[in-house]
């Protein structure tokens, strides 16, 4: 019997180097920050879960919990969609991400984007935090005095 399933990647170690979490960007705060496409959400939920583990940061909410996802995930010069969300189990996530810049004043940049699925191409959008933005979820999570 054949196997048409490709392999999936696997991580070596941990997932994770010291360089894995940057303590900060060297990117402007303009939207338009170049970023990478993507990152296997497997390798960014690990950063996420080392990150919080190390920092002791408080998750007692949703929002709390997709704002540090969303820190690291940016810190990593990355963005997510709504499909990397499911992995912090974030079903809908363009709704969390409205919340989060409504009650906790964080702006979240966006843009279009297509991705493959099945069906080949679907539209979504990318979000990603900016470094003033980054800031501002630290002191939020208690992870930066100031």
């Amino acid at each position: 019997m054949i196997n048409n399933r490709k392999k999936a990647s696997t991580l070596s170690g941990d997932g994770l180097n010291s360089d894995a979490l940057p303590s900060s960007i060297d990117a402007s705060e303009s939207s338009t920050i170049p970023l990478k496409q993507s990152i296997h959400p497997k390798i960014l939920k690990r950063a996420f879960d080392s990150y919080c583990e190390s920092n002791s940061v408080n998750l007692s909410t949703k929002r709390k919990r997709i704002i540090a996802w969303l820190m690291v995930s940016s810190k990593l010069n990355a963005v997510v969609t709504r499909f990397d969300a499911e992995w912090v189990n974030d079903h809908c996530f363009n709704t969390t991400v409205s919340e989060i810049e409504r009650k906790d004043g964080i702006k979240v940049n966006r843009r279009h984007t297509k991705r493959p699925c099945a069906f080949g191409k679907t539209d979504c959008k990318e979000y990603w935090l900016t470094p003033s933005s980054i800031d501002q979820v630290e002191r939020l999570l208690g992870v930066k005095n100031g």
